[in-house]
């Protein structure tokens, strides 16, 4: 009994301290700016450089304030990522797809002088 008290107890020291050795996983850094816009989606953003508030969705949103929250109504778009499959996504001031802006192509900062309420 002796004997395997003392197997068993080497085992568990070997076990603590091949465990001691092993780095601890470390967490990915978080997205930042433009790459926090998810392959597929189109993305504007309140700050310039893919910074600020993020909206993000698939091409096509009427109403981004109801998609997006109280803040695109808000605030200025200043920048956009186009990671959708669409080689343009068109942006508009107006909901429904009223008082079209432009289109974006793949990302950049924007005029800032509007705000985002609709893309297709």
């Amino acid at each position: 009994m002796g004997k395997i008290r003392a197997v068993l107890a080497a085992a568990s020291m070997a076990a603590i301290i091949g465990a001691a050795g092993v780095p601890a996983a470390s967490a990915a850094p978080a997205a930042e700016g433009y790459d926090r816009c998810d392959e597929g989606k189109f993305c504007f953003f309140s700050g310039w450089n893919g910074m600020g508030s993020i909206c993000e969705a698939l091409p096509a949103v009427q109403d981004t304030v109801a998609k997006c929250g109280a803040w695109v109504g808000n605030h200025n778009a200043k920048s956009a990522y186009n990671r959708s499959s669409r080689a343009a996504v068109n942006i508009y001031a107006g909901t429904n797809y009223t008082q079209r802006k432009g289109s974006v192509q793949y990302q950049g900062n924007l005029q800032g002088s509007y705000k985002i309420r609709s893309f297709n």
